[in-house]
């Protein structure tokens, strides 16, 4: 498969609800699994073009806290996945971030949270920082599952959080962040609009920084702009 855009999408709040934070961490987390207004319609839009690679990016810092395991998040995309496949929804790519920094692991444990798994705590200069947003570690990794020339495709990254968009921003590629009006965003969506807003009054930003309501516009952003380019086929 030859792919022309690579594109990132978020998951928790931005895919599935998770108004709580640490999605999969409950034992009935099954029984809370649903789907973002407009999920579903806009990951299909971008799902059924061929040339376009769809990989989730998901930070799962509860990892490191130690509220949340590798094989619980593994096992979190793997039935998600099922589940958006029977809605004709294909993901190609499932990446996860579970590290923190040490400045993070050192709030914990001023709040005395227990737990915690060094494992997945970094020191500074550790290069695994850069698979946290706005880092573009995780899309590098899913270009280099697909075989994919990083540095020459179009890239979008789309979520909820400010530090989704600027991860496509940074990977010199498209941000767009979702601020869904129907999402009741958990504890842990600290992240608000105003740093995004501010760098839309910029000139020098046009055209690489976008705010919507839901993935369906995020998708149609997307379209409508590669349908100008002269490497988008249908």
């Amino acid at each position: 498969m030859t792919y022309e855009i690579l594109i990132g999408i978020d998951r928790d709040n931005t895919i599935n609800f998770d108004e709580e934070a640490y999605f999969g961490s409950k034992a009935n987390w099954k029984e809370d699994l649903r789907f973002c207004p407009g999920a579903l319609d806009g990951l299909r839009k971008l799902s059924e073009q061929p040339n376009i690679a769809l990989a989730v990016l998901t930070s799962q810092v509860g990892i490191a806290k130690g509220v949340l395991t590798p094989e619980r998040v593994e096992e979190v995309n793997h039935t998600m996945d099922q589940l958006l496949r029977q809605e004709g929804v294909n993901i190609d790519s499932w990446q996860y971030c579970p590290f923190v920094n040490r400045s993070g692991a050192e709030r914990w444990e001023k709040r005395d949270i227990q737990g915690l798994n060094y494992d997945f705590v970094l020191e500074d200069g550790d290069a695994r920082s850069n698979l946290k947003k706005p880092g573009d570690g995780l899309l590098r990794l899913a270009a280099q599952e697909f075989g994919i020339d990083y540095d020459s495709i179009s890239k979008f990254v789309v979520g909820d959080r400010s530090s989704d968009a600027l991860c496509g921003y940074n990977a010199g590629g498209v941000g767009i962040l979702i601020n869904n009006p129907g999402v009741g965003r958990g504890p842990s969506s600290f992240d608000k609009t105003g740093k995004i807003e501010s760098m839309l009054d910029k000139p020098e930003n046009e055209g690489k920084l976008y705010i919507v309501s839901n993935l369906v516009e995020a998708a149609e952003i997307i379209l409508g702009s590669l349908e100008k380019s002269t490497k988008f086929y249908r």
